[in-house]
């Protein structure tokens, strides 16, 4: 799969569909790279439509979901997806809507793998939300023919091109500060600085207080606000409420206004109110739906999914008995 990658990038073309359904074995082991349907090539002008999505959103890089296209890393994170699908057996970004996947696309790591061994390192690395600290295909391919010993440390790929060093020079990774004699730490110790015992008599009531505070603010964001009605249809009838509020005063609300500081501190109150409410829906399908909607309001991610997560809450909200408002 690297190998074809390599080849397909170094013509200039990226595939932008990378997932199991479209990886194929021939007849004598050869692993072969299918359906170029929607590849583009480095001279094209024109990605994709606008507000459109091409290729399968869980499998879809970060950068490509916020609308930075045409990337030959983000076949490589795909390709990460499609790796730890085949060793794990689950994907690790699909969830039950298409924008819960979006939201772990881009906000969420994967869970640690358990059975990819060897390949761990390079999974890790490939899974990278940031393009430029994935590692390129020959980078990749090298990990791959690494003794296994070598290839074991799970940060092995994370590591960004732009920071290796160069022959000679001494890497920048974190140093472990060395005991010498009279050194500043002996230095502060004899000055009588704070003896760890004396230093966790000092913090432990300081962090007992904050973990009540803490508590508190919780307590208070769960009950608010106090007179909504509790329940699915309650969370829907609020939800739907700030979502009709909001349209009413944005009646324009699209990627473009977001980019505006008005719009986009309105659209951010909006996630709020809306996640609020779905923290009181014990139902799964309006929490999440109340969830996602959330999400595809405050952020860039094309106005075709933004009205789709509309949908979704519309939906889920009348199976539970609330009127949606007619505007």
């Amino acid at each position: 799969m690297l190998e074809a990658l390599g080849a397909a990038h170094q013509a200039g073309i990226v595939h932008r569909d990378v997932k199991p359904a479209n990886v194929m074995m021939a007849s004598d082991g050869e692993v072969l790279l299918a359906d170029f349907g929607i590849a583009v090539h480095h001279a094209d002008t024109a990605l994709t439509s606008t507000g459109a999505v091409i290729g399968s959103v869980e499998y879809m890089a970060p950068e490509r979901a916020r609308g930075t296209d045409g990337l030959a890393a983000s076949d490589l994170f795909s390709l990460g997806v499609t790796l730890y699908q085949a060793v794990e057996g689950v994907s690790p970004f699909r969830r039950g809507t298409p924008t819960g996947c979006l939201a772990a696309v881009l906000f969420e790591e994967a869970a640690p793998s358990e059975r990819a061994g060897r390949l761990a390192p390079l999974i890790t690395g490939l899974l990278e939300k940031d393009p430029d600290r994935r590692p390129a295909v020959p980078e990749a391919l090298a990990l791959l023919r690494m003794p296994e010993s070598s290839a074991s440390a799970p940060q092995a790929t994370a590591t960004s091109r732009a920071e290796a060093t160069a022959p000679g020079v001494a890497p920048s990774g974190p140093r472990t500060a060395q005991s010498r004699p009279g050194n500043d730490a002996d230095a502060s110790t004899h000055r009588g600085a704070p003896t760890p015992t004396r230093r966790r008599g000092v913090l432990l009531p300081l962090l007992v207080g904050l973990l009540i505070v803490a508590c508190a603010g919780v307590a208070v964001v769960l009950k608010w606000p106090f007179w909504a009605e509790a329940g699915p249809k309650g969370a829907c009838d609020q939800g739907l409420r700030s979502i009709d509020t909001f349209q009413r005063n944005h009646p324009a609300i699209s990627d473009a206004t977001l980019d505006e500081p008005a719009e986009k501190s309105a659209a951010g109150k909006l996630a709020a109110k809306v996640r609020a409410a779905a923290a009181k829906a014990p139902k799964p399908d309006v929490s999440i739906a109340l969830r996602d909607y959330a999400i595809t309001a405050e952020s860039n991610v094309g106005d075709r999914l933004r009205a789709c997560s509309y949908q979704s809450v519309v939906s889920a909200c009348k199976k539970v008995g609330s009127e949606v408002p007619s505007s």
